[in-house]
This record gives structure tokens, C-alpha cells and sequence, in this order.
């Protein structure tokens, strides 16, 4: 990710479970907001044993609602882009294993699609365990970007996914003020100005 670059929310999704705000014992220490998004899918619910937190720190109360699909089928999460020029998406998924507690030792593997464009294949190893995939740069092109996870063909349990984030990365332009350089004929000018001065 670039640090010198300026990013846009999109969209932060808690997509299992309701709205998460900063509050106490919601579990979300960064002031951040976890919208609810209605999804055509089954929520689960379940316990995670994701100590210490994954990446970014989401709250808790996020990890433990998901939503899965079938076996048998992709999923498409469609997220509505605030421009509909190409830009780079910084794309951030957390998938939770909320599986079978009685058999801990299944797993969930997901292949990653964003706008077609194949992602890889990711594995949520054990029961209560998140993995963090975070996909940049991406590039996207408005009004919408489709997010289509599917099972992997050797996937024991259907695919599920607790919360998403989207950033889109805003230009950087270059201000003309400050000059590049230091010319020799500046420090006369500053050299000449102090001897005025004193």
C-alpha cells in the first residue's frame, strides 16, 4: 500500500450481523463504523478464537456473524464506486471459519474473483479462525465492482464471510510551490538580507 497516497472509504461491511459503532462493548476501539448490509445469503453465527486480532484489528462482535453459501455456489458481492473512471482499489476481506465446532479441523477454501479477474484461492484454516486477504492494487472500473468468492473444488465446508472494507486511492498531485532546488543565487539573496537586517 502506497503511505504517501490518499484513500477514499467506500464501504466498511459488517455482513453477518448488525451495525457495529464505537461504543462500549462493541468491541471497535477505532472509531469506526460497521454498516449492515442486507445480503441474500444465510447468516451464521459462532464463536471465534481469533486472539490476538487479525489485521486491522476488526471488532470481535464483527468475526463472530458471517454470511456462507452453498457448496455449491459462487457469491457476488457488488459494491457501488463513487467514480466510474479506472482507479486502484485497496480491498480488504475477512474470512471467518464459523464452521463445525464438533469437527474444529475442517476448513473453508475460497477462490477470490474481483470484475472476473481471478484473486487466488484462500484457505480459513481452522474453526474460529480469520484470515485477512488483502487485495491491492486492484484496478476497478465504476459504477460497480463485483466481488465473487466461490468454494474451491477440494473445500470442506461452504465459504463464509464475516465483514469487507473498500478504499479507492484518490490522485496525488504534485504541488508546483516549493521549488526543487537551491540555487547558489538564493543564498546570496538571504545572505544579502541578513547583512541588511543586522
Amino acid at each position: 500500500m502506497d503511505t504517501n497516497a490518499t484513500y477514499n472509504l467506500v464501504t466498511r461491511i459488517n455482513l453477518g450481523g448488525q451495525e457495529v459503532r464505537y461504543g462500549i462493548g462493541s468491541g471497535e476501539i477505532y472509531n469506526r463504523i460497521w454498516s449492515k448490509k442486507a445480503m441474500p445469503y444465510a447468516s451464521v453465527s459462532g464463536f471465534t478464537g481469533s486472539f490476538p486480532s487479525p489485521d486491522n484489528y476488526p471488532p470481535v462482535s464483527v468475526l463472530t456473524d458471517a454470511i456462507m453459501f452453498n457448496a455449491s455456489d459462487p457469491m457476488t458481492l457488488t459494491i457501488d464506486l463513487p467514480q466510474s473512471t479506472p482507479q486502484s482499489a485497496y480491498i480488504v476481506l475477512y474470512i471467518t471459519n464459523l464452521g463445525d465446532l464438533f469437527n474444529p479441523n475442517t476448513s473453508a477454501t475460497v477462490k477470490i474473483k474481483i470484475d472476473n479477474q481471478d484473486q487466488g484461492t484462500v484457505e480459513a484454516l481452522h474453526f474460529g479462525e480469520t484470515t485477512v486477504i488483502t487485495k491491492y492494487p486492484v484496478m476497478v472500473s465504476g459504477p460497480s465492482v463485483n466481488i465473487t468468492l466461490s468454494p474451491a473444488d477440494k473445500a470442506s465446508l461452504p465459504p463464509m464471510i464475516s465483514a469487507m472494507e473498500v478504499f479507492t486511492k484518490w490522485p496525488t498531485h504534485k504541488s508546483a510551490a516549493a521549488p526543487k532546488h537551491f540555487s547558489s543565487a538564493h543564498s546570496l539573496i538571504i545572505l544579502f538580507m541578513l547583512l541588511l537586517v543586522a
